[in-house]
């Protein structure tokens, strides 16, 4: 018989389908032009190389191809997302828990899988199921507690919560409210008292998309302004006992920095940057980083139902949307030039 015309064809190979599986969701740059995709798992925008990305990957590929990927194929599968993001060159302007999407009207990410939002104006607060923004979620994000109205003001539980004066919980209150707001830029907080470090830590998870943790105070304020440029940190302690291996990290973390100083402050001299991520500092002893600040101390820390404290603190976010808490001049640093290195002249050789 006459061989067949026809050839058969070959299926196509686990990377291919691999990548076919991977190009269903959707693929943008983020507006510093970094690759993202909508994950499915949390339906909010997932920095392409991470592993919020590799983890849906994977899953799928098992759930839905029954293949179990090699790092290799992955590997191969993230390079063409990449190459599609940025030839398709479409940009997503991104938001970490709140986004300001009209004046004095928010949506505040609750970090849970439903997707729910807090839709915020200057008149109410509300529980919301849609989005009119693009979020996107750190990869050790805290879910925030879902808010219920609270029959008592703000500044009053935190008052019972930390026994501190009205005046303190109210100065406080609104600390809480603006830290959830991208477009205001509270004062550094300052707690001291025996109870600072557990306050602080119950305070950072009503406003911290983050978990990071407690971690020692920049030895100047030269590091405090390059950690605010990086948007990284937002509770520092003067604690000065801490383990070999937290200390270790943070000589890596304090090594790297200046090099990154130096960088930024060649291109951009001298340097200008304003806190724009809240700041808690939490101290053994008062102490002053700057002449904007609030210090407030808090020796006992009482436990608190974070549900209706985060709707009373919300209650104050509509008072601020309405009409903004006026605090002082937002802290900004000035990091001065750095001196050129000065090169020892060469010796001239004689060659008479």
């Amino acid at each position: 018989m006459p061989p067949s015309s026809h050839k058969t064809e070959r299926p196509p190979s686990n990377t291919t389908r691999l990548l076919e599986l991977a190009l269903r969701p959707a693929l943008f740059l983020s507006q510093n032009h970094q690759p993202h995709i909508l994950c499915p798992l949390s339906a909010t925008a997932a920095p392409l190389y991470s592993q919020t990305t590799l983890s849906w990957l994977t899953h799928a590929a098992q759930q839905q191809l029954g293949l179990l990927p090699s790092p290799q194929q992955l590997g191969r599968v993230i390079s063409a997302l990449d190459h599609q993001a940025r030839t398709s060159a479409i940009i997503e302007t991104l938001h970490t828990r709140t986004a300001a999407i009209a004046p004095k009207s928010y949506q505040i990410d609750l970090g849970t899988l439903d997707q729910r939002t807090i839709q915020v104006t200057g008149k109410q607060w509300k529980l919301s199921e849609s989005r009119t923004v693009q979020f996107t979620r750190p990869e050790t994000a805290d879910e925030l507690p879902i808010p219920v109205p609270c029959p008592i003001p703000a500044a009053t539980c935190l008052a019972k919560m930390f026994d501190i004066p009205e005046a303190d919980a109210h100065l406080l209150s609104c600390w809480l409210a603006q830290a959830l707001l991208p477009d205001q830029k509270p004062p550094i907080l300052i707690i001291t008292g025996e109870a600072n470090y557990e306050a602080v830590t119950k305070l950072r998870k009503l406003v911290d998309p983050v978990f990071h943790e407690i971690i020692e105070l920049p030895a100047n304020q030269k590091q405090l302004a390059q950690q605010a440029i990086e948007n990284r940190i937002l509770a520092y302690s003067t604690y000065s006992d801490l383990s070999p291996r937290k200390a270790e990290q943070l000589r890596a973390v304090s090594r790297a920095m200046p090099a990154r100083l130096c960088q930024a402050n060649k291109k951009y001299a001298p340097l200008y940057t304003t806190v724009h991520r809240p700041v808690i500092i939490a101290a053994d002893k008062p102490i002053t980083v700057s002449p904007t600040q609030i210090t407030i101390r808090i020796d006992k820390a009482h436990q608190a139902y974070a549900h209706e404290l985060l709707g009373a603190i919300l209650d104050v976010v509509v008072e601020i949307a309405g009409q903004p808490v006026e605090y002082p001049e937002p802290l900004i640093f000035t990091v001065p030039e750095l001196p050129e290195v000065q090169k020892e002249p060469v010796a001239e050789i004689d060659t008479s």
